[in-house]
């Protein structure tokens, strides 16, 4: 399991190239506090990372992937199942 800092790293990368869903183009923020005690509930804009290619489920169809196995998305669009 990669260290704490690693996801919060990536999702910053992220959403530095594109502050946007990738599936529906909403623009999200990234909250430096969620998960402490204050946040009860995750914001809709919450910039969340995406798999496009599930080591469970593989990848999501109708996709083009430019060779990127990660993308951010809302938290809405990221529980979407496979479409």
């Amino acid at each position: 399991m990669p260290n704490p800092g690693y996801f919060r790293k990536r999702r910053e990368r992220l959403i530095r190239e594109y502050p946007h869903c990738h599936w529906c183009g909403k623009k999200l923020n990234l909250y430096p506090d969620y998960g402490t005690i204050g946040f009860k509930v995750m914001p809709n804009d919450y910039a969340t990372i995406d798999h496009l290619i599930s080591r469970f489920m593989g990848p999501r169809k109708n996709i083009d992937m430019q060779a990127r196995t990660l993308v951010i998305a809302c938290p809405q669009c990221n529980n979407k199942a496979l479409e």
